[in-house]
């Protein structure tokens, strides 16, 4: 009785230290980078109520439910970079639980701890896990999705499995709109799976299957309009940058997003026969270990759709549209260690497992050290250093006198600069053509649309005259030049950024200079309007 249970005891002690890994590596570090314009975002928003969450996000690119779930958090725990971050901790480390879980149902418990290993180690996922963006919680649906969906193949006549596999659906498209890759590759998968097995009916023949389907396209309809209105406003969405910043795809796409995952680097330094090489390998295993899958549910054939065809999918629509970028494919990527085990497993010469586990670990761990030290190759940088934008906020709030302005050249630190801004002054962001544009009340705009005088300049001689003191956030390369009359008081370098301390000339009257708006909403500064 105790050696039967013995290996079940110590499948658990490893799953338990393998989380405990994941937790520790998430958390290290985790207030360290600033808060860049898209996790500035993520908080701004959620500081509103609910219905007016689903309003903005109405006219964003992502859909409302993570900033619904991060609204209740910041409730909760405050809206400090430790407390906002620690909420994708949370359903990262959930995520490692997810994939171990999914790796026993298609291979052994060795190959499921290998696989959990590798995923608490992998750059990809420790990045997006201290980001406070939707990536991550996106991913913890669609997993659990297909945990529940392999389970409803286990035992089609318990349709519970298809409620929870249908909730899960609707929450995932409610938390990012890729999620419908995700279902093609599950269409997919029960497709090839039918096409195996013989003597019973085809999974997508299945009315309970098909009823499933359904209930998610009515629980997502009331979001449908919002989509509508985005496509026909796509043009002025673009204008706002929702999605001018993605590069067209070319063919070294597809393995360099192999190289961002497992090194936080494009690879490009690589040799390229070695660039190219690995990767392909990679693919041409997981495709074998998928065509060798003699498990009646077939789920490592299954993983490895899961994790190809999403890819596959994007960069052909990407050719059209791009959106090929790994963010965008977290939920697919951060099941790339599955596939990594599941070849170790395949291999019979022990010597070779243990060089490609050691291999791989290796570049991970390098990738580790490129996350913490912020050296990543991904979008958005978060690195103290170049973007320092919180003590450039301190300057302002220890040196600023009541009525001072606050203007930023650009958005994107703008949103940075709102967080951490510690006056009562509304910032206002320069744009020349601003109200062609990024006052559309479309995108990162929408939070600002019934402000929009307040905040969009499109002009610096809309600022008066009157000796007002005017507090100029800009890039240490600005082209911007600044009124003739207009003296500097002070300036001073944060990185890539620079601060000034302007003062326009007196006016023609003699007036003097009109107080700054102020803070208006709260959701909009952590400092709420004096009257």
């Amino acid at each position: 009785m105790v050696n039967a249970s013995k290996p079940a005891w110590i499948f658990s002690c490893g799953v338990l230290a393998v989380l405990m890994l994941a937790t520790a590596m998430r958390f290290y570090g985790l207030s360290e980078p600033y808060l860049w314009f898209d996790e500035a975002f993520s908080i701004l928003l959620s500081r509103h109520a609910p219905e007016q969450i689903f309003s903005i996000t109405a006219r964003d690119i992502h859909p409302p439910l993570y900033y619904v779930f991060l609204h209740y958090w910041i409730e909760w725990w405050g809206d400090s970079k430790f407390a906002v971050r620690s909420m994708s901790v949370v359903f990262g480390v959930g995520n490692v639980a997810l994939i171990i879980w999914l790796t026993r149902l298609a291979s052994n418990r060795n190959t499921a701890l290998l696989a959990g290993t590798l995923v608490a180690l992998l750059p990809l996922a420790l990045r997006y896990s201290q980001e406070a963006r939707m990536y991550v919680l996106a991913a913890f649906f669609l997993l659990s999705a297909t945990l529940a969906l392999f389970y409803w193949v286990k035992a089609p006549n318990r349709r519970r499995y298809l409620v929870i596999y249908t909730l899960l659906i609707s929450a995932s498209f409610y938390t990012h709109y890729i999620s419908f890759a995700c279902v093609l590759s599950h269409w997919l998968y029960l497709l090839l799976l039918g096409q195996r097995q013989e003597g019973q009916p085809h999974y997508l023949m299945r009315p309970s299957w098909w009823l499933a389907n359904v209930f998610v396209v009515v629980l997502y309809a009331p979001w449908l309009y919002s989509i509508l209105d985005l496509v026909t406003h796509f043009d002025t969405f673009l204008g706002e940058g929702g999605l001018a910043w993605i590069a067209p795809p070319s063919l070294n796409r597809l393995p360099l997003i192999f190289w961002v995952t497992l090194t936080a680097r494009t690879g490009k330094d690589e040799y390229w026969l070695f660039y190219i090489l690995l990767p392909a390998v990679l693919f041409l295993m997981a495709l074998r270990v998928a065509y060798r899958d003699q498990h009646p549910g077939l789920f490592k054939m299954g993983l490895v759709i899961y994790t190809m065809l999403p890819l596959f999918v994007l960069f052909l629509i990407s050719l059209i549209k791009p959106i090929f970028v790994e963010r965008y494919l977290f939920f697919a990527l951060t099941c790339l260690p599955i596939l990594v085990a599941l070849i170790v497993d395949s291999l019979r010469r022990r010597v070779w497992k243990f060089f490609v586990v050691l291999s791989v670990i290796a570049l991970q761990l390098n990738g580790a050290a490129v996350i913490y030290e912020r050296e990543e190759e991904y979008y958005g940088n978060r690195q103290n250093s170049r973007f320092a934008i919180e003590p450039l906020s301190d300057e302002i709030a220890r040196r600023s006198r009541p009525g001072d302005y606050i203007v930023v050249e650009g958005s994107y630190w703008f949103l940075a600069l709102v967080y951490y801004n510690q006056t009562t002054t509304q910032p206002q962001v320069y744009y020349p053509g601003a109200p062609t544009y990024h006052a559309s009340g479309y995108g990162s705009s929408a939070l600002f649309s019934p402000y929009t005088d307040q905040v969009y300049l499109r002009s610096l001689r809309v600022l008066p005259d009157g000796g007002c003191r005017i507090w100029w956030v800009v890039s240490t390369d600005t082209k911007t030049i600044i009124p003739t009359r207009w003296k500097e008081l002070f300036q001073r370098p944060f990185g890539i950024v620079s601060l000034h301390l302007l003062v326009t000339p007196p006016s023609a009257d003699g007036a003097a200079c009109p107080p700054a708006p102020q803070i208006r909403d709260p959701a909009l500064g952590k400092v709420p309007l004096r009257e």
